[in-house]
């Protein structure tokens, strides 16, 4: 006799009650549990004993809440089965999982099959079949996430290349985080110098009204507790699995609550060694930041550190660059108006040397046509002896005066005092020590001392040089 399905009844019963890595659920026509397996009563944690007899839908009320309940229908009337993907369904049955400090509903592909029997392949019931994909989900997000950040990271290295202000880099990155990884906000703020402030430099993914309402801190007070505020204290990266802990204002909670963050992660942005700000990201996803994403979210910050970098030595170059500018335009503006005195000193000079010579003129024709036939006159009207010496000593002077030798021997030699320079234009004209002595009212004595100092400033002493005729040729 050769065996059949029954013959293998007892055996089958206990690999699909304890034998496999599925859960296993039978409903009859009218949708109550008349069998599960073991597998299925371990992830629900709840002994399905109490759910035999009942209907799946009174057991499981998210079936029907999230619509799944039209295939079991649809598998009962039609005799067709049906596939329902994690990818779309996320899950069947609602089952919470905890992992890795992270608490979500497990990713789940369901089958479910009509059951036949008889020769007229009567419809008797329905068989779900659920295998949970929760790590192989989990797996597929994470390197669908990795791949979107490392494109990011792409993206945000070319926009450093091609930027010039650090506005347009912040700018840039923040809208890379949200449209091109797919955050549902990020921004970037750094500390205000003097406080414990946290000011934010760039969003994306939210409106200008309500990021002005967000308050971050990094001190020990209640809004520097956050994810922000730890991650600059700490210089680490900080993610938070539950969005409600972080310390919002009222409005930020309601904003939070009404967009659906589930997650949020703040890496510091680390300049010239010590934390000057943080890079922050809110998301969606339940399962966000999971495994390597929050390291890798990390690299994104220190792209961004690597980009500031040059923007802000070539900015410090520019400011050198426009400061020298600048300080050139002033020196050549400085050597015009030196250049312009200087040419207007030159004229003043010229004008100067010009109305000196009109009066020098001035003053020796004066002298030479009526001072000069005056003193002749007196020298002629019979004057005594003394007289006669003083009448000559007058003419000498006024000769000294007219003559440019006086002015000719100062301007070469400037050491020389107005006595040795009376001296020497009376050696000039021949005269004699005692005549000198005469002429000046003074003692041969002294002029013989003005006579050596003569030939010690104008450079012959201990020379055997005529003192006259050097004066003649030094003029010369």
């Amino acid at each position: 006799m050769k065996p059949t399905i029954d013959t293998y009844g007892e055996s089958l019963k206990t690999i699909l009650s304890k034998g496999l890595s599925l859960g296993l659920l039978i409903l009859d026509p009218d949708y109550r549990v008349v069998y599960y397996n073991e597998w299925v009563e371990k992830q629900v944690k709840v002994e399905l004993k109490y759910f035999l007899g009942e209907s799946i839908f009174k057991c499981f009320p998210e079936i029907s809440e999230r619509g799944k309940d039209r295939f079991l229908i649809a598998s009962m009337d039609q005799g067709l089965p049906h596939f329902l993907s994690s990818h779309f369904h996320e899950y069947f049955i609602s089952i919470d999982i905890f992992k890795d400090q992270m608490n979500f509903k497990m990713f789940q592909d369901t089958k479910i099959y009509p059951l036949l029997e008889g020769e007229g392949r009567n419809r008797s019931g329905v068989a779900v079949v659920i295998e949970d994909v929760t790590e192989r989900t989990l797996y597929q997000n994470e390197i669908f996430r990795l791949n979107r950040l490392l494109s990011g990271i792409g993206h945000i290295n070319k926009l450093s290349g091609r930027i010039e202000a650090e506005s347009d880099l912040f700018e840039g990155a923040c809208k890379i985080l949200v449209e091109k990884i797919g955050y549902a906000f990020s921004w970037i703020g750094f500390i205000e110098k003097g406080s414990f402030v946290v000011k934010p430099k760039a969003y994306a993914g939210i409106e200008e009204e309500m990021m002005g309402r967000l308050i971050t801190r990094w001190d020990d007070t209640e809004y520097g507790t956050g994810t922000v505020g730890k991650a600059i204290k700490t210089g680490q990266t900080q993610v938070i699995h539950n969005i409600q802990d972080e310390p919002f204002p009222d409005a930020w909670r309601a904003h939070v609550k009404k967009m659906g963050y589930q997650k949020a992660c703040a890496a510091p942005l680390n300049m010239d060694g010590k934390v000057s700000g943080a890079l922050i990201v809110y998301s969606t996803a339940k399962n966000a930041f999971y495994g390597r994403e929050a390291e890798l979210f990390e690299d994104v910050a220190v792209e961004i550190c690597s980009a500031l970098s040059p923007i802000r030595e070539r900015r410090k170059r520019l400011r050198a660059e426009a400061a020298l500018k600048a300080r050139k335009r002033e020196l050549e503006r400085q050597s015009k108006r030196l250049l312009d005195v200087n040419a207007t000193l030159n004229i003043m000079l010229k004008r100067r040397e010009q109305d000196q010579r009109l009066i020098e003129e001035r003053v020796l024709f004066n002298i030479r046509e009526l001072v000069e036939p005056l003193v002749e006159s007196l020298k002629k009207s019979g004057l005594d002896k003394d007289q006669k010496a003083y009448a000559d000593t007058m003419e000498l002077f006024l000769k000294e005066i007219v003559s440019p030798f006086s002015r000719d021997l100062h301007a070469k030699f400037l050491n020389l005092t107005l006595s040795e320079i009376r001296v020497a234009n009376l050696i000039k004209e021949g005269k004699t020590t005692k005549e000198i002595a005469t002429l000046l009212t003074s003692t041969q004595r002294a002029v013989e001392f003005h006579r050596q100092n003569l030939r010690k400033k104008l450079g012959i002493n201990n020379r055997k040089v005529n003192l006259a005729t050097h004066l003649f040729s030094i003029i010369q």
